[in-house]
């Protein structure tokens, strides 16, 4: 009896022991220097793009990058039969870029004393070598400091607004609510404030501002269309009731996606379904409801890998524009970008 407890307690401490050496400090990766080819300063939608592009770019195992408020994103990767996922919070500037720990599933990880399984750490650093390069292939123009995010030069002059068009100094805010999905780490932070700003009309064109949380997210040029614009999340022509007739249910069509889905090919259609009324934090509104439907696919990689969502706005003539965007994920894990989320008018200020 002895004998066999002896045994026992051998075997015991031999797989606790080779349990313990399958893990290690996690190894996180802080104010990385960004590098370019000839030694200037990129922008920072150029960081932004060369990390996306390096994370999907990972053979074998690429990662998912997602978008988390200026200068954040959410990298993911799931792999392995048991379904191994590591989630990391990447952070960059024109200067520098950290890769840290956001959380895992079946990778054995340890708070107490901060410690995973080793193939953590090699995922991570192949990684941040693939990030490296993509840096270092990048040949700024010149050195630009922090750059505005995707964003269309402002017209030095305002031209006139046409009669019901919005005026330079209109101001929307609205309040963005980042929902968690099952399996997915809590949104950091969850809930932002957009302020958005006009700064030149007319009949063909509006120009204006986006502020996130009070940091400047740059300016872009609304026209006549059926898109989807980064505007710190995806969302669809906020003023296309002012290009468009609106007021009966119609197929828009195809939705055109400017600049793509970076690593992903992707497609949308849009169709107005008709006339509700809605209420939101700024009060309630008389709106036209429209649906984009919007499906994705990794480059390169099986259909298995799919993804989409369902993109459901409401336009408000009062307001003369959206008062509220609802994107929910429809299908697949993780894709270009953030799909999962509210924003909502809380004020307004028209002349």
């Amino acid at each position: 009896m002895r004998i066999h407890a002896f045994i026992l307690a051998t075997a015991l401490c031999l797989v606790a022991r080779a349990g313990w050496a399958a893990s290690e400090i996690i190894g996180n990766f802080v104010d990385m220097p960004v590098k370019t080819a000839n030694g200037a300063t990129p922008s920072l939608v150029e960081v932004h793009d060369a990390i996306v592009n390096a994370a999907s770019g990972v053979p074998v195992r690429p990662w998912g990058a997602t978008d988390a408020g200026q200068g954040k994103l959410i990298a993911r990767l799931q792999t392995g039969r048991r379904g191994h996922v590591v989630v990391l919070d990447i952070t960059y500037s024109p200067q520098r870029y950290s890769v840290t720990y956001r959380n895992s599933v079946h990778m054995n990880y340890r708070a107490s004393d901060q410690t995973i399984h080793t193939s953590y750490n090699v995922w991570v650093r192949e990684l941040v070598e693939h990030i490296d390069r993509a840096l270092g292939a990048l040949s700024p123009a010149a050195a630009s400091g922090t750059a505005a995010a995707a964003s269309a030069p402002v017209v030095a002059s305002a031209p006139a607004p046409a009669p019901g068009m919005p005026q330079a100094g209109d101001t929307w805010t609205y309040r963005a609510t980042h929902i968690r999905r099952r399996g997915e780490a809590p949104p950091n932070p969850a809930v932002r404030t957009y302020v958005v700003t006009v700064e030149t009309a007319s009949e063909s064109e509006i120009v204006d501002r986006l502020v996130i949380d009070g940091a400047p997210a740059g300016s872009t040029r609304h026209a006549k269309g059926a898109y989807l614009v980064p505007l710190g999340l995806s969302v669809f022509s906020p003023y296309v009731g002012l290009f468009h007739d609106v007021s009966k249910p119609v197929s828009l069509g195809g939705v055109d996606i400017p600049g793509g889905c970076r690593s992903f090919a992707c497609e949308a259609d849009a169709k107005v379904v008709g006339t509700e009324s809605i209420r939101v934090a700024a009060g309630t509104f008389s709106t036209t409801r429209i649906d984009i439907k919007q499906t994705w696919m990794p480059a390169g990689m099986f259909a298995g890998a799919m993804g989409g969502r369902t993109l459901t706005l409401w336009y408000a003539p009062e307001v003369k524009r959206v008062v509220k965007y609802s994107s929910r994920a429809t299908v697949g894990a993780y894709g270009p970008i953030d799909s999962h989320f509210d924003l909502e008018l809380t004020s307004y200020q028209l002349k």
